[in-house]
């Protein structure tokens, strides 16, 4: 879900947006640079990012259905999130005793992610771990640093889709038990430019050996060919397809307010919605902003669509 910072930032003019990321970049490289040791930690945790609406949800459910890996329902960055105690109690089912315990040890920030990694695989009985959270991918080089031998799975949607699902985001909260709308309505312009910043910051990980790419639409229309190639990537064996389609089984809608499909079996009608969302303003909008990325990422061949 958006912060109060990422929705303020929305609703701004062009001018004032490029000053809001620029302050935005300029106070997390400063955390990072406040909180570096040198330290790294042999700790393979499995990352899952990406632009926000483009089916990071999914990815956490249909990886966390292989018997081996631990993965909580709940979003947590891993780096900005995880020293939270609601996020400490609602993702990683922490004690506030367990929380008090891990904090007293005022071990650095690689050392006390670590504690509580090994901490939730252990309540599990899991030897490995997935943590996901979109906005992972703005910080890979930082994860990257910080444990060089993690898994980084990087989901990709077609941008037409994300932009438009982005204009409406995050399209209803929980209120006392129960969903409502929000009624929000983000300017196209920067929905766009959101997909191509995040799709720029993933092509650059490519270097990365343990990074790899997945598109959302494939994970829909292929699943158990897409999840076997993503498992034998992470060194794991394919599990029976049965139990990887059953995953919404044992998903909590209502930790999910803007992805609540999550508890239903796959759903492809998301696939194409900007044909009928986009008007020819806004496609020649997108053209011109990410019309190169789009092909460049294998969804189009040409502009004459």
């Amino acid at each position: 879900m958006l912060n109060a910072l990422d929705r303020l930032i929305y609703g701004m003019s062009k001018k004032r947006l490029t000053l809001a990321i620029l302050w935005y970049r300029i106070k997390w490289f400063a955390y990072f640079k406040a909180g570096r040791d040198g330290s790294v930690s042999s700790l393979n945790p499995i990352i899952i990012g990406g632009c926000h609406r483009s089916g990071t949800t999914l990815a956490r459910a249909l990886v966390g259905a292989h018997p081996e890996i631990a993965s909580p329902q709940r979003e947590c960055h891993i780096l900005l999130g995880i020293k939270r105690r609601q996020s400490l109690r609602e993702a990683f089912e922490l004690s506030d005793s367990e929380i008090s315990l891990l904090s007293s040890k005022r071990p650095d920030r690689v050392q006390f992610i670590k504690n509580v990694l090994r901490l939730y695989m252990g309540k599990h009985d899991k030897p490995l771990v997935s943590v996901k959270a979109p906005a992972h991918i703005y910080f890979v080089n930082e994860l990257f640093g910080y444990f060089p031998n993690m898994w980084f799975i990087n989901i990709i949607r077609d941008g037409r889709d994300t932009a438009c699902s982005l204009r409406t985001y995050p399209k209803r909260k929980l209120v006392d038990g129960r969903f409502v709308p929000t009624h929000i309505r983000n300017p196209f312009d920067y929905c766009i430019r959101t997909w191509v910043a995040a799709m720029h910051r993933g092509l650059d990980a490519r270097r990365y050996n343990h990074y790899i790419e997945v598109k959302y639409e494939d994970m829909v229309n292929h699943t158990a060919t897409t999840m076997e190639r993503l498992y034998n990537f992470l060194g794991l064996d394919m599990i029976p397809e049965d139990r990887l389609l059953g995953f919404y089984r044992n998903e909590i809608p209502e930790r999910h307010p803007s992805n609540i499909e999550i508890g239903k079996p796959l759903y492809k009608g998301a696939m194409g919605k900007w044909k009928k969302q986009m008007s020819e303003k806004e496609k020649a909008l997108f053209k011109d902003m990410a019309g190169d990325l789009l092909i460049e990422l294998g969804y189009e061949g040409h502009f004459n669509w």
